[in-house]
């Protein structure tokens, strides 16, 4: 996993929609919001947040590592494809 990797989540018993839609909820949230620099509400900068979803199916044996490189995988195709963005795959 890249050094700056700023946060991981695992859900248990999510569906990949359900995952799409948080990951999309988080990121329009963080894209709407003016965050203040130094406390000064003159100068504010706008953030954007990527995505990545890795979902494992009941069936699919991965590692709790493999499940958390995979989702890095596809934070990397997020940012890489334009950020600010979500980008998901079911492991098969």
């Amino acid at each position: 996993l890249r050094e700056n990797h700023p946060d991981i989540r695992l859900f248990r018993e999510v569906d990949e929609e359900k995952a799409i839609v948080f990951g999309e909820r988080v990121r329009r949230q963080v894209a709407t919001h003016a965050f203040e620099i130094s406390g000064s509400a003159e100068r504010t900068i706008n953030v954007s947040v990527s995505v990545g979803i890795a979902t494992l199916l009941e069936n699919n044996l991965a590692s709790p590592e493999e499940l958390v490189i995979a989702a890095d995988k596809f934070l990397y195709l997020a940012k890489t494809s334009g950020r600010n963005r979500v980008v998901s795959k079911i492991l098969e």
